[in-house]
C-alpha cells in the first residue's frame, strides 16, 4: 500500500508540473486522467479513480482559468 500511495503521489506531482509548463497540453492531458480513471475502475481499484478524479477536475479548472485569462 506504501508503494501505491508513492506512485498516486507521483502522478499527481507530474501532473501538476506538466500544468505549471507554459502552454500546457490540456487535451492530452485531460484524455490522460480519463484514461487513468478507466484503467483503475476496470482493476477495482476506487481509490485511484477518486484520485484520478480529483486530478481530472484540477485539469479542467486549469484549463478553463486559461480561457478566462489567456
Amino acid at each position: 500500500m506504501k508503494t501505491d500511495n508513492i506512485t498516486l503521489q507521483s502522478i499527481g506531482e507530474a501532473t501538476r508540473a506538466r500544468l505549471a509548463k507554459d502552454q500546457p497540453d490540456y487535451r492530452g492531458i485531460t484524455s490522460e486522467m480519463l484514461g487513468a480513471k478507466q484503467m483503475a475502475l476496470a482493476l477495482g481499484d476506487h481509490r485511484a479513480a477518486a484520485l484520478v478524479d480529483r486530478l481530472h477536475a484540477e485539469v479542467a479548472a486549469a484549463w478553463q482559468e486559461s480561457h478566462t485569462t489567456g
